[in-house]
């Protein structure tokens, strides 16, 4: 059995171990976030991987969305995320997100920034990772599949945006014209709309709200700005 499914599948609570699952993979995808950001930037520590880092994440969600398939969404179908809203990936209350997000493997939340955790600081839960990352292990493990689709989603679109769509730097936000041209276009977005009307609701459940075909419309929107 693979190292992760092992580790998660000796979960008591099935249900918290459904998401612990979806914190590994979003965890993967800060990883592989960090990659591109320390090739886009000198001092990667020096940025603030905040918001735009949960941001981006939707719309790596939005690419991996096919005709008949929700892609990442099967995963994360949970969201209350647009424009900078707050963000919520799993169906839980505030604190047990906070709780299960101290349970991330490789990174963790520090005011509006996600950050690096040491090997030392790693939670107990993954010590049997040893020295290993989580990316070593996650392509064979049972979300594999969904693995992919971040990878594919950082070809497709992460990897053609500007340094300045991936982390706040010095640079005042009314400067950072290739993101305000981003969110702008999102704007327009079906899901952008549709979730701007439901900000007293404590998440939005994609897979309820939205047709396949409508989150692929948003999707050819997202693409046609790159």
């Amino acid at each position: 059995m693979n190292k992760i499914d092992e580790i998660i599948q000796n979960w008591k609570n099935h249900e918290e171990a459904d998401r612990v699952y979806r914190l590994a993979l979003f965890d993967y995808y800060l990883t592989r976030y960090f990659e591109l950001a320390q090739q886009k930037f000198d001092e990667v520590e020096n940025c603030n991987i905040s918001d735009k880092a949960m941001i981006n994440f939707l719309f790596i969600c939005l690419n991996s969305t096919e005709k008949e398939s929700y892609g990442l969404f099967e995963a994360f179908p949970r969201f209350k995320i647009v424009c900078g809203l707050s963000r919520r990936i799993l169906a839980v209350l505030q604190p047990d997100v906070e709780r299960l997000f101290v349970l991330m493997p490789e990174h963790r939340m520090h005011g509006e920034n996600w950050l690096r955790r040491t090997l030392k600081q790693r939670p107990k839960l993954w010590h049997a990772l040893g020295d290993n990352n989580i990316a070593d292990f996650i392509h064979d493990s049972s979300v594999g599949d969904y693995a992919r689709m971040i990878d594919r989603g950082f070809d497709n679109f992460l990897n053609k945006t500007a340094p300045c769509c991936l982390a706040d730097t010095a640079l005042p936000f009314d400067k950072q014209t290739e993101w305000s041209s981003l969110i702008n276009a999102s704007a327009k977005m079906l899901l952008t709309q549709k979730i701007c009307t439901e900000t007293n609701r404590r998440y939005t459940d994609i897979r309820n709200s939205f047709s396949s075909e409508s989150l692929v419309q948003d999707k050819q929107l997202l693409l046609s700005v790159l």
